[in-house]
């Protein structure tokens, strides 16, 4: 069963990210994660989520819909007041409805990012998708049928976050097999290589 070796360069890799938590999502060789169908002599090396930086656009979200109803809910109070009509009531429920809508905004993403995982174990990659609170997806490839590994981080942010996306090409019925978003892509490419090659040797 290929693990990472000491002496090669994913070694030292590994040893780093297992200094970064980066709000939980980079866990190496995770003692308590577990997931479904994992094999009894599988294990984790690398349990990653997407970087936190995603949810940036989130909280931005929730933030204007925080403004959007507070600016509504004045210009409603101004000509309450200037008409001499008692809104108060009104304007009490549209806020709370306002709050409630970016909150919940906030809290669905940031369950989209804790339960969508990218996962690599001694034998095969694995990804799981949350798509809705009774919906996720899942779907894993063996390392042994990988035939090509490459990163990509376009964009600014992308490089200023260190973050980007790993592409996989199988010899499988699926071929291609994309995880976005992750932080150190060049070191999860790296670890990910390093493992084909052990598995290769092991093989020959």
């Amino acid at each position: 069963m290929p693990d990472i070796k000491q002496g090669q360069s994913s070694f030292e890799k590994l040893k780093r990210l297992s200094q970064i938590s980066l709000f939980r999502s980079i866990k190496v060789y995770p003692k308590v994660a577990r997931f479904d169908g994992q094999d009894t002599h599988e294990t984790i090396i690398l349990f990653l989520r997407q970087h936190p930086v995603v949810l940036v656009p989130a909280v931005f979200r929730s933030l204007m819909i925080f403004a959007i109803g507070l600016i509504i809910s004045l210009g409603i109070g101004a000509i309450a007041d200037s008409s001499g009509l008692k809104m108060g009531a009104s304007i009490f429920v549209l806020m709370t409805f306002v709050v409630v809508v970016a909150v919940t905004n906030m809290f669905f993403s940031f369950l989209q990012w804790y339960y969508t995982v990218f996962i690599i174990t001694t034998t095969r990659l694995i990804d799981i998708d949350f798509l809705t609170l009774f919906d996720a997806s899942m779907s894993s490839t063996l390392l042994e049928v990988i035939q090509d590994v490459s990163k990509s981080s376009p964009g600014f942010f992308s490089t200023l976050f260190d973050m980007g996306s790993i592409m996989i090409q199988t010899a499988g019925e699926n071929n291609k097999f994309e995880i976005s978003n992750v932080p150190r892509p060049r070191d999860v490419l790296d670890i990910l290589m390093d493992l084909i090659e052990n598995l290769k040797k092991n093989d020959s």
